[in-house]
């Protein structure tokens, strides 16, 4: 997704900036937060850390290029 290319005046993102030529401007302190339905949880075990994640299957909506991809 290009936001300038496709005519966007203005998106919302969490994480770095990858573009220089955008401008990011902070709007509000933000936390994150695992969850994990019991289901999940049943088939695949508890999640002590969120490095544990690495030996888990990915889900689909994360794309492998994603930052979140990658928990360390």
């Amino acid at each position: 997704m290009d936001i300038v290319d496709d005519g966007y005046d203005i998106a919302f993102r969490v994480g770095d900036l990858a573009d220089s030529a955008l401008i990011a401007r902070v709007l509000a302190p933000y936390r994150l937060v695992l969850c994990a339905a019991p289901a999940y949880l049943e088939r695949h075990g508890d999640i002590g850390h969120p490095r544990d994640l690495a030996s888990y299957p990915p889900h689909p909506a994360i794309k492998k290029s994603s930052p979140y991809s990658q928990i360390s």
